[in-house]
């Protein structure tokens, strides 16, 4: 285990310890899928966790690490929604990304460990947080390239009510991950391969590095750099026995 792995173990065990000796809740910063996977192979001395990001799509999540007391639907989750608008007509036609707004929130000396998920709205974006920092972003994100923008807190339904599903159908050989991805990001196998084994792939929020697991019904993948899609259904089958797909992708 890598040494940056080992500093990330112990502090999940740290934090799980308080939980249980001090009976409070205890939580860590956003995490991305692959500390998550490191969480989940840890052996906690509280023993139990559960994961938050803002959203029941959200890739970046918080890990709580409950009192010996507390029940998952008592947390209060240190998680806050901040909407950004981009003001003036002319900004908007540049139409933003994400690496943008990220690299705004950045140039303001906020953590990474601060931020979650950012989502791209027409009018601007969506940029989940932990509570102590969104005051600050707030007060300071003022700008986002060229574009002046105004920040203000919001309930975190309304990035729920805000998520777009783009119905996608295609064909594939089988319904294994890595043929699936291939066909819904129009990505070659060995790009496909590539992604699974660095790690930039989850389904259902945890890390999936075989590319041969099939998926469900239901199913949320998440490629890191590509985007988001719900796995719906098999339609059936083509004259030359491919299998018809229908996802959901998330715009």
């Amino acid at each position: 285990m890598e040494r940056e792995d080992q500093i990330l173990v112990r502090h999940f065990m740290d934090l799980s310890r308080a939980a249980d000796e001090r009976c409070m809740d205890t939580f860590s910063e956003f995490l991305n899928i692959r500390e998550v996977a490191l969480l989940r192979k840890t052996d906690l001395p509280g023993g139990r966790f559960f994961l938050f990001g803002g959203s029941s799509t959200s890739e970046r999540v918080v890990a709580a690490f409950p009192s010996p007391y507390t029940e998952e639907s008592e947390i209060a989750w240190p998680v806050s929604l901040v909407r950004v608008t981009v003001k003036g007509a002319k900004f908007l036609a540049n139409k933003f990304t994400h690496r943008d707004y990220l690299g705004a929130v950045l140039g303001l000396e906020i953590e990474r460990g601060l931020i979650g998920d950012i989502s791209v709205s027409e009018a601007g974006a969506y940029i989940f947080c932990l509570t102590r920092a969104a005051e600050l972003l707030v007060q300071e994100l003022r700008e986002v390239g060229r574009a002046q923008v105004e920040a203000e807190i919001v309930p975190l339904s309304e990035a729920e009510q805000n998520v777009h599903l783009e119905e996608v159908r295609g064909t594939v050989a089988s319904v294994r991950l890595d043929a699936v991805i291939g066909e819904v990001y129009h990505l070659a196998r060995g790009k496909t391969k590539e992604l699974i084994d660095a790690g930039r792939v989850a389904v259902n929020a945890a890390e999936e590095l075989r590319g041969h697991r099939e998926l469900r019904e239901g199913d949320v993948v998440s490629a890191r750099g590509f985007g988001k899609f719900r796995f719906v259904t098999v339609e059936g089958a083509t004259r030359k026995d491919r299998i018809r797909i229908l996802v959901e992708v998330y715009r």
